[in-house]
Parts: structure tokens; C-alpha cells; sequence
């Protein structure tokens, strides 16, 4: 009977161990919530790496080119802010990049021929070039160099006028061409003219920005006169 226990016990306790072994006891893969895991796994919570997690600011860098970082290199403005700005200050109308610290060239004014003041934001990440008259890359854009160009705005002025004049020229000589026995109509009162808001400013989810010159006027180089070569008799 001693050695028929004996036997019994020793099934029992290979048996055990071979469960062990197999990862079904206390320490293996098994539910134990009292002791530490002895198969070299960490039982901490894992961590994922997901850009829903990213607040906004990380979300911005990973999304705007040029490495930089978000309210230390360029702004990142929700709504246009009082920079004391105004239109009265200038020389003429046109477009004028803000470069208010608080705005830092990301707002941008329209100053209308009556003296109204248009204020816009750029893109989260670009800044307005006041040489190109866009919403460019904040790396493309010296914001503290705008104000030396602000004089191109003579240039688009000057080209609007023409363009308003001709127009005008253009309906005054219809007028004249009318039959003599029609009434004479009463001229319109005409507004004060507008500046556009020139593409791509007025391009409400500008991805990309592709500055270019103003178009100034070429002036061809001259050649000499051409001269052909006596005939031999």
C-alpha cells in the first residue's frame, strides 16, 4: 500500500510540472493576477504611437513643411488680431503684409482706393510675401524685409487704372455710336473701384503655393542694322 502511494505521488508531481512548463500554471500564460510573469514578457501597458493622440501643434509640424515648430517660427493665428494697422498710414492702396509681432506677416491688408481696410489671414504655415503678393511657405517668406516692397503696389495700381480706364473709354464710344433720335440716359453713378483679392489669396484651402514676378515690361535688345553684302559683278 506505501509503494502504491509512493507511485501515485510521483505521477502526480511530473504531471504538475509538465503543466508548468507548458505555460498553464500560476506563471505562464494562464490568468494570475498575484504573481510577477517569469516568461520575459512585461506585463505593463504598451503604449501606441497613433496621430489621432498628437495634440494640434504636434499635427502641424508633421503636416508643414521646412521643420519648423509652430508659434516659434511662424504663427499659427484663429482669427486676425489688432496690430494698430491702418490704411491712413499708407501712401497709396494695395497689399500689405502685417508684420506686427503678434501678426507676423501671416495677416495681410487690402487698403481699397475709399480708404476701406480688408484684413485676411494666410494658411496655418505660410506667410504673405509682399514681393509676390501670395500666402507662400513661412521658409520662403522674410517677413522683417516686407516693407521694401511695399512699393510694388504702385505696379498693380497702376495696372488696374489702365484697365479701368480703358473700360470706361470703351463705354463712352458706344454711347456716342447710339441713334440721334433716342433719349439721353442718365449716366450711372459709378463706386469707388475695389482691389481683387488676388488668386491664390482668395483660395479658401491652399495646399501649395507657386510664387511668381510681377510681369514688368521687357525691353528687347537692339541689333544692328543689317546689311547685305555687295554682289560680285
Amino acid at each position: 500500500m506505501a509503494v502504491y502511494s509512493l507511485v501515485v505521488l510521483l505521477i502526480l508531481g511530473v504531471v504538475g510540472r509538465s503543466q508548468a512548463q507548458n505555460g498553464n500554471g500560476q506563471n505562464g500564460n494562464g490568468y494570475s493576477y498575484n504573481t510577477p510573469p517569469t516568461n520575459g514578457y512585461s506585463g505593463g501597458p504598451q503604449l501606441r504611437t497613433d496621430q489621432s493622440l498628437l495634440n494640434p501643434v504636434e499635427a502641424l509640424m508633421r503636416n508643414i513643411p521646412g521643420g519648423g515648430v509652430p508659434e516659434e517660427d511662424y504663427p499659427i493665428l484663429a482669427s486676425v488680431p489688432n496690430t494698430g494697422f491702418t490704411c491712413r498710414d499708407q501712401e497709396y492702396p494695395g497689399y500689405f503684409a502685417d508684420t506686427a509681432d503678434e501678426a507676423g506677416c501671416q495677416v495681410f491688408h487690402i487698403c481699397q482706393f475709399d480708404g476701406r481696410q480688408d484684413s485676411f489671414l494666410c494658411p496655418n504655415g505660410t506667410l504673405f510675401s509682399q514681393q509676390y503678393f501670395v500666402c507662400d511657405w513661412w521658409f520662403n517668406v522674410d517677413c522683417q524685409a516686407s516693407e521694401q516692397f511695399r512699393s510694388l503696389n504702385t505696379n498693380i495700381v497702376r495696372s488696374w487704372r489702365i484697365k479701368l480706364h480703358h473700360s470706361v473709354a470703351t463705354i463712352s464710344t458706344a454711347h456716342l455710336h447710339r441713334h440721334s433720335h433716342e433719349p439721353p440716359t442718365t449716366p450711372h453713378r459709378r463706386d469707388n473701384p475695389s482691389l481683387p483679392l488676388l488668386h491664390p489669396l482668395d483660395t479658401p484651402h491652399l495646399r501649395t503655393v507657386k510664387p511668381l514676378p510681377l510681369p514688368l515690361p521687357l525691353s528687347r535688345p537692339t541689333q544692328p542694322p543689317r546689311r547685305d553684302k555687295p554682289q560680285s559683278p
